[in-house]
């Protein structure tokens, strides 16, 4: 698996453990809903400024969820 699918299929598997919480995503990230659910059903690709941004977003959240469970 290359990195651009891996990057994607984590942000699939974020939003369905989040229950789909592309709005919350959409504000940290500073862009549209919309754009969002394309990068998640693989209509539009990521551009590399938030392919960073949402590698950073995926590591914060896993570190969140560690806290929270430990």
């Amino acid at each position: 698996m290359n990195p651009e699918e891996k990057l994607i299929r984590d942000l699939q598997l974020w939003a369905r453990a989040k229950y789909g919480r592309r709005a919350f995503l959409a504000r940290k990230l500073g862009v549209s809903k919309q754009l969002v659910s394309f990068w998640i059903t693989r209509k539009r690709t990521p551009t590399l400024h938030h392919g960073f941004a949402l590698q950073r977003f995926l590591k914060e959240e896993a570190g969140q969820d560690k806290d929270e469970s430990g």
